[in-house]
């Protein structure tokens, strides 16, 4: 079992087209969302190749391992034009958030995990604003991003309130030897950073 995080693009056409919910058969007027540019998908493949990503097999997809034992298997079977999908396996650690958060801003695309609360996470405001039900979420830093994946969507708000609270007065670190500090005080240092690692995927 991976925990799976939907890399979409959001770049929209002017022209209104009529499309049906998958789910529902319901018929909607949207406006239509375009693949991703020749300039964002080499970006994207940049930062994969900084990573050391191996193409994995034919399909455009790749294994990307990290030295503090992250590793992700990136899925595409669009040239990465239509978005592509990250599994995760053994849980969250320092170096792989730091690549999906540089990920997340080689390109005009949203974050969609698979998880509670359907956060649409962005690196820029107002990219996510044509997914209405998704609540837009804007990542400044790997930490960020890993708060609202370890957490989920309210402790991701719970960090960000407590770091405009420490805005205006010194803070302490809250990357450490490696780690992350939770809004309880906890620092885990030991490189992954999963809250519970009898839940990590396996």
């Amino acid at each position: 079992m991976s925990f799976d995080l939907f890399y979409v693009p959001c770049r929209f056409g002017t022209e209104a087209v009529e499309k049906a919910n998958p789910f529902t058969g319901e018929v909607k007027v949207v406006l239509p969302n375009l693949p991703l540019s020749i300039h964002d998908r080499d970006a994207v493949r940049d930062v994969i190749d900084r990573a050391g990503g191996v193409v994995s097999d034919g399909f455009e997809s790749y294994l990307v391992q990290f030295r503090d034992g992250g590793v992700a298997e990136i899925f595409s079977r669009s040239k990465l034009e239509t978005g592509c999908m990250v599994a995760i396996r053994r849980g969250l650690t320092t170096e792989l958030l730091r690549f999906l958060f540089d990920l997340l801003g080689a390109a005009d695309w949203i974050l969609l995990p698979a998880m509670e609360g359907n956060p649409a996470m962005t690196a820029l405001p107002g990219r996510a604003a044509a997914f209405d039900r998704f609540p837009e979420v804007v990542c400044h830093s790997a930490e960020e991003l890993g708060a609202v994946l370890i957490w989920g969507f309210e402790g991701w708000r719970q960090y960000r309130d407590r770091v405009v609270d420490l805005n205006s007065r010194p803070a302490t670190p809250l990357a450490s030897r490696g780690g992350v500090s939770t809004t309880d005080g906890t620092d885990h240092t030991d490189g992954n950073l999963g809250p519970n690692r009898e839940h990590q995927p396996e």
